[in-house]
C-alpha cells in the first residue's frame, strides 16, 4: 500500500497542469452535490446564529452558485480549479472580517487547503501557488484579523464560541469527505496498476515464448541445412578427387569452397541460438593445430585471390603442435578474421600471424595491438 501511495503522488508530475482524468467530459456529481450540501449548511448556520452576517451568506452564495455553473459548462476542469482555489483562499480572511469568526476554521483551511487541491485536481503548479498564498495569510493577514477580533468587546463570545464549533464541524467534515474521495481514487488507482502490472506480465511471457518459439525453429532449420551441407561438400571432395580435367577440378575447388564458407556461417547462426538461449558449450580437445589452421586458410585463400589480394601464413616456431581447444571455436574466430580482412580491403596483401606466448605481457601486447587496428578498420569504414 505504501509503494502504491507513492507510485499515486509521483503520478502528479507526470500530469502537472492537466484535468483529473477521471472526470474529463463528464459532470462530477460528486463535486456539485458538495458544493449544494455547503451552501445549505451555511444557510442553516445562519438561520441559527443570530450574529451571522447576511452579507457574507449572499457572498458564499453568490460563489457557489459560480462553481456549480462553472462545473456545468466547464466539465474538463481547465479552468475551475483555478477558480476553487481562489475562492478557498479568499474564504477565511473575509469570513474573519466580516463575522468575527470562522478562526480555527480557516487555519485548519490554511494547512489543508493546498493538499487537497492537491488530492483532487493533481495539479503540482496550482497547489505551490496555493501553498505560498497560505503562507502569506499566516504570516501577514491572520495576526491583524485575530487581533481585532481579541479587541472588539461587543462581540458575543458565547455564539461567537457556537458558531466556531458549527464550523469546525462543517470543515472536518469537508476535509473528511475530500480524504474519503482521494482514497477511493488511491484504491481504483492501485487496482489499475495491478491490472497492468498482470498484462505486462502476461506479454512477457508470450513474448518470451514466441522468442524461443523463434529461436528453437532457427536452430532445428539451420542444423538440418549445415548436415545436407556436410554431403553437398563431402560428395564435392570426392568428385574432386575423381576429376581429371584442371578445368572441373577448379569449378570443384571452387564449390567446396563457397560451401565450406556457407557451413562456417551457418554455424555462426547456431551459435547466435544457442547464446540467446544461454545453451553455449565449449568442447576442448586434442587438436592439431598447424593441419587445422592451413586447412582454413586455403579455404579463405581462393576469396583473396578473387579479390585480387596477396595473402600470406606464417605460423611461427614455437606454436605447439596439439593443444586441448575447442577446434570449431578456433575455425571460427579465424575465419571472422580473414572474412573481415578481405571485405574491407581495397588491395594490397592479407597476413595471418600465428605464435604462442604463455607470458601476460605478451598477451596485453597483443590484445593493445588488436585494438590499434580495430581503432583504424573504425576510422575508414567512417570514411
Amino acid at each position: 500500500m505504501v509503494s502504491t501511495l507513492m507510485d499515486f503522488f509521483r503520478s502528479f508530475n507526470t500530469r502537472d497542469n492537466l484535468p483529473n482524468p477521471m472526470s474529463v467530459g463528464k459532470l462530477d456529481i460528486k463535486l456539485v452535490t458538495e458544493l449544494i450540501s455547503y451552501t445549505f449548511a451555511n444557510t442553516i448556520q445562519y438561520l441559527l446564529f443570530p450574529s451571522y452576517s447576511l452579507n457574507f451568506l449572499m457572498l458564499v452564495i453568490g460563489c457557489h452558485l459560480f462553481l456549480i455553473t462553472l462545473a456545468f459548462i466547464d466539465r474538463g476542469k481547465k479552468l475551475y480549479p483555478f477558480c476553487s482555489v481562489m475562492y478557498l483562499m479568499a474564504f477565511g480572511p473575509i469570513a474573519m472580517k466580516s463575522c468575527h469568526m470562522f478562526v480555527c476554521s480557516s487555519i485548519i483551511g490554511t494547512f489543508g487547503g493546498p493538499v487537497l487541491s492537491l488530492l483532487y485536481f493533481r495539479m503540482k503548479r496550482l497547489t505551490q501557488l496555493h501553498f505560498v498564498v497560505e503562507i502569506i495569510k499566516v504570516i501577514f493577514i491572520y495576526p491583524r484579523l485575530i487581533t481585532e477580533i481579541i479587541e472588539d468587546k461587543d462581540l458575543n463570545i458565547q455564539h461567537l464560541f457556537y458558531q466556531e464549533c458549527f464550523m469546525m464541524f462543517l470543515c472536518l467534515l469537508t476535509l473528511g469527505s475530500m480524504t474519503i474521495q482521494a482514497y477511493d481514487q488511491l484504491c481504483e488507482f492501485e487496482a489499475k496498476t495491478v491490472a497492468f502490472k498482470e498484462k505486462l506480465e502476461q506479454a512477457n511471457k508470450s513474448l518470451e515464448k514466441s522468442l524461443k518459439e523463434r529461436e528453437t525453429f532457427v536452430l532445428s532449420l539451420s542444423h538440418e541445412v549445415r548436415n545436407l551441407l556436410n554431403i553437398i561438400i563431402g560428395n564435392t571432395e570426392l568428385a574432386y578427387e575423381d576429376a581429371i580435367r584442371p578445368s572441373v577440378k577448379e569449378k570443384l575447388k571452387n564449390a567446396k569452397v563457397c560451401g565450406e564458407l556457407l557451413l562456417s556461417l551457418i554455424n555462426n547462426v547456431l551459435d547466435a541460438g544457442k547464446i540467446e538461449l544461454a545453451n553455449v558449450e565449449v568442447c576442448k580437445t586434442e587438436s592439431m593445430i598447424r593441419p587445422t589452421i592451413e586447412k582454413l586458410w586455403l579455404t579463405c585463400h581462393e576469396l583473396i585471390k578473387k579479390k585480387n589480394l596477396t595473402g600470406e601464413l606464417q605460423i611461427f616456431n614455437n606454436v605447439p603442435d596439439c593443444l586441448m581447444l575447442d577446434q570449431h571455436r578456433l575455425n571460427q574466430i579465424l575465419f571472422n578474421l580473414i572474412i573481415n580482412s578481405v571485405k574491407f580491403t581495397q588491395q594490397g596483401s592479407i597476413k595471418l600471424r600465428i605464435s604462442w606466448s604463455k607470458n601476460e605481457e605478451d598477451l596485453d601486447t597483443v590484445a593493445e595491438e588488436n585494438c590499434s587496428v580495430h581503432e583504424a578498420m573504425k576510422s575508414i569504414i567512417n570514411k
